[in-house]
């Protein structure tokens, strides 16, 4: 599959900010940050349109669990 540039979309940060929220509530205090990383965090930046996010966790396997759940892993 051909993943297409897009204009920048002032809806992402948005968009990360939901996904933060969603992955902080099931983890609680294992977050040690949740950051929004890569184009789509650049405002102005053309880029695929795919959200991409650095968690740092004291159990990075809880997170790696969660993300499996939430159908990040295959």
């Amino acid at each position: 599959p051909v993943t297409l540039v897009e204009r920048y979309n002032p809806d992402w940060p948005q968009w990360f900010d939901q996904l933060k929220s969603r992955f902080n509530s099931r983890l609680n205090t294992d977050v040690l940050t949740t950051e929004h990383i890569g184009n789509t965090s650049v405002p102005g930046m053309t880029a695929k349109p795919i959200i991409d996010i650095l968690i740092a966790a004291h159990d990075l396997a809880k997170v790696k669990s969660l993300l499996g759940e939430l159908g990040y892993f295959r």
